[in-house]
């Protein structure tokens, strides 16, 4: 006999990551990109699916500090979720957000740029071009990525004496080739990610089951502006899987948190030592 509570039956998350390291070849941090399936070697999805798929999943499914060690991720972020400030699900420290290159760098997503740069988030230009609008943004920049694939090379070896100066990291992004990573590191890059030092490595995570009416309720009582703390924390702890994600997410590694948060009740209310009460 099936229930009014229909549960969503647990699937598989797939997302690969491309370690960036610095000119010892250390990591200095992952990009996470989002695969539909873990023979995926590239996305097929819509980008602002994907992106928002891999915050999702790195986060509440798979777990942030399983997929970079405490390292910054690498996200991707399109026009809709930079302008709807998805990036502060994550506190500053635990990631850099790439502005990819098809953004249309309009007054809205300006604001919002500067509105993450003051917060203390830190952006990144993906393949970035010279001329382009995404120069507009340069004022909240702290990496710019360049695909040494897209750029001639007397170009991306001349950027490094462009941006000296300005606090802003070079990325040499797509290094396939020793002679090509000993001339940028030479000319001044300081991070560097491509097939050369590894390809994207597939991370597989199963989702926690979840029952679509705890969902659909908690939707609806968000929505309300007299909503309790106390009724809220009601309403997670009626779905034992979304009890889980909760305390997950707040229990990564990528919040500064000086003990474990055991309870949905702290982490409703704000950790008891008040490490990450806004």
């Amino acid at each position: 006999m099936q229930t009014a509570e229909t549960i969503v039956p647990r699937a598989m998350v797939h997302m690969a990551r491309q370690p960036i390291l610095d000119g010892h070849g250390s990591v200095f941090g992952y990009e996470l990109l989002y695969r539909g399936a873990v023979g995926d070697t590239s996305c097929t999805a819509d980008g602002d699916l994907a992106s928002a798929r891999v915050l999702t999943d790195a986060v509440l499914e798979v777990g942030l500090d399983t997929l970079t060690s405490g390292r910054p991720a690498f996200l991707n972020l399109t026009r809709p979720l930079i302008i709807q400030r998805v990036a502060t699900l994550l506190p500053a420290s635990a990631a850099v957000y790439e502005i990819r290159e098809d953004v249309v760098i309009d007054d809205d997503v300006f604001e919002a740029c500067r509105e993450l740069h003051e917060r203390g988030y830190r952006l990144a230009l993906d393949d970035f071009v010279i001329g382009s609008d995404a120069e507009r943004l340069m004022p909240f920049v702290s990496f710019v990525k360049i695909d040494l694939t897209l750029t001639e090379m007397s170009v991306v070896l001349d950027q490094p004496r462009r941006f000296k100066g300005k606090g802003i990291t070079l990325v040499a992004e797509k290094v396939e080739t020793r002679e090509v990573f000993e001339a940028t590191k030479q000319a001044g890059y300081e991070l560097f990610q491509g097939y050369y030092f590894r390809r994207p490595v597939m991370r597989t995570g199963m989702t926690l089951p979840t029952k679509h009416v705890t969902f659909l309720r908690l939707l609806s009582e968000l929505n309300k502006p007299d909503l309790t703390v106390r009724e809220l924390e009601a309403l997670i702890k009626m779905d034992a899987s979304l009890s889980l994600k909760v305390l997950r997410c707040v229990n990564s590694a990528a919040l500064p948190l000086r003990r474990e948060v055991r309870s949905i009740h702290d982490a409703v209310n704000g950790h008891p030592c008040g490490a990450w009460r806004a």
